[in-house]
């Protein structure tokens, strides 16, 4: 077991053998999550259809990850993708910004206007066709 490492996290996806959500529901009822000591479930999601859930699972050591997966893999088929959240994203690829935000641009009101986000350390100025408008950043 890996000790004293830095926590990482998983979007793990779960496609339902067969579609079926009842043997995995019956089994979740009957021995738990099965996760092992140093796995943590953080949250999850089910489609709409009930024939898939998007968990997502923190860990130091990938192989209580695998471990996890082995308890289910015989009704559930995973998917495993290591995942950071936005804000470590934007600190990684953010133009050195403090407070984490990144240069982008997002289609606003349906209409298909776009507009361009910037900070400049105490102003985010935003640029909406053209007109210029500064704001104070929270």
């Amino acid at each position: 077991m890996c000790m004293g490492g830095s926590m990482s996290l998983y979007m793990v996806i779960e496609n339902l053998r067969n579609g079926e959500a009842v043997p995995v529901y019956r089994r979740f009822r009957d021995r738990g999550r099965l996760a092992p000591t140093g796995l943590s479930y953080v949250s999850s999601w089910v489609s709409d259809k009930l024939d898939g859930c998007y968990h997502l699972m923190e860990t130091e050591d990938r192989v209580l990850l695998e471990q996890w997966i082995a308890s289910w893999s015989d009704i559930v088929d995973f998917e495993v993708y290591p995942v950071i959240s936005s804000k470590e994203a934007a600190e990684k690829t953010g133009p050195g910004c403090k407070c984490g935000c990144m240069m982008a641009r997002a289609a606003l009101g349906g209409r298909g206007s776009l507009a361009r986000y910037s900070c400049r350390a105490e102003n985010l100025l935003k640029i909406v066709s053209g007109t210029k408008l500064i704001a104070a950043m929270m």
